[in-house]
């Protein structure tokens, strides 16, 4: 939809306001509140309605030493792995020490996030439903670091949830899922 300019003087009427204000933006879609799970199942957080979403993280890990967050796509209450079809790129992440970064690597699953303690952050995901290549952007935080991640998912499926899981300890916290609406 076109983007309408108003001019000085003119009436917005109420058909106005639900065309071109309420026809773009985030909108809520769902929210996964966890605690204590080693493996977190965000189930019908993806659908037709959205090509892009937006997840926003708050999660504490329970665990001695540092943890990959394991992402994988879901199909229903499957989650969908492979040997190589998880792709990330310019998995980069910074903390006191120095910084690391890694590149081209093909997996069961995305590193999304990185964890020694908790971890907040944000996860860009696009075409999960539609029968296309997914990918994601993801970016966060701990008390130690900060990570941020690209790629893409090259098996051409529908996917309509996605699951978080650590390899040791636990996790809890919340996940909302936003879809973008376009105008």
């Amino acid at each position: 939809m076109a983007i309408k300019t108003f001019t000085a003087g003119e009436v917005l009427t109420a058909s106005n306001t639900n065309t071109y204000l309420a026809n773009s933006g985030l909108v809520y879609v769902n929210q996964k509140t966890f605690s204590a799970a080693s493996t977190v199942d965000c189930t019908s957080f993806f659908n037709s309605t959205y090509n892009n979403y937006k997840l926003v993280m708050y999660c504490s890990t329970a665990s001695a030493t540092a943890q990959i967050v394991e992402t994988r796509l879901m199909v229903g209450a499957t989650a969908t792995s492979g040997t190589t079809s998880y792709k990330f790129y310019e998995l980069g992440y910074t903390w006191a020490g120095g910084t690391d970064a890694t590149a081209g690597i093909g997996g069961a699953y995305w590193f999304g996030f990185r964890s020694t303690d908790y971890f907040m952050g944000t996860m860009e995901i696009q075409s999960p439903y539609s029968p296309t290549y997914t990918t994601f952007q993801s970016s966060g935080n701990d008390s130690a670091q900060n990570v941020s991640s690209r790629g893409v998912h090259v098996l051409n499926t529908t996917y309509d949830g996605i699951q978080f899981k650590v390899g040791t300890g636990t996790l809890s916290g919340t996940v909302t899922c936003y879809g973008y609406r376009v105008g």
